[in-house]
């Protein structure tokens, strides 16, 4: 039992971690997703670690192939309003913004369901950003 509740709040300090990393970091700094592979390492069986870290490497438009396995574990874990936002950030960066979308409405239903889990706002910001760089493409 201690050791589970010491590789949680370990796992849990390297999201913080790269949380607050993220918040100063530049686009491409290897020095961020250094820290968020770090954190994977550190806490592989935690689906918050997991899509943190992934979305960390999808804010820096790097690791995309990598994000996207954290991701897809993240989901078989735990499948909420967060990490299905963040599969639809992987699909929008990996301009396939007709898949973002479907994980951003999954994502916002499920925030629905939740009463508040996420900020439905931002989940429509993303699904209209979807949307027009699909009739862009088109």
């Amino acid at each position: 039992m201690k050791r589970t509740i010491t590789t949680f709040l370990t796992g849990a300090a390297m999201a913080l971690l790269v949380v607050v990393s993220q918040s100063f970091a530049f686009a491409n700094n290897p020095d961020v997703i250094s820290k968020a592979k770090k954190a994977v390492a550190s806490a592989p069986n935690d689906w918050y670690v997991l899509a943190s870290s992934a979305d960390v490497c999808l804010e820096q438009h790097s690791n995309l192939s990598e994000a996207k396995q954290w991701i897809e574990k993240s989901l078989e874990m735990e499948e909420n309003a967060y990490t299905l936002e963040v599969m639809g950030d992987y699909y929008l960066e990996s301009d396939q913004p007709v898949k973002a979308m479907e994980y951003y409405v999954l994502s916002l239903k499920k925030a629905q369901e939740a009463q508040g889990e996420l900020n439905p706002e931002n989940q429509q910001a993303k699904i209209a950003k979807a949307n027009q760089l699909h009739k862009a493409a088109k």
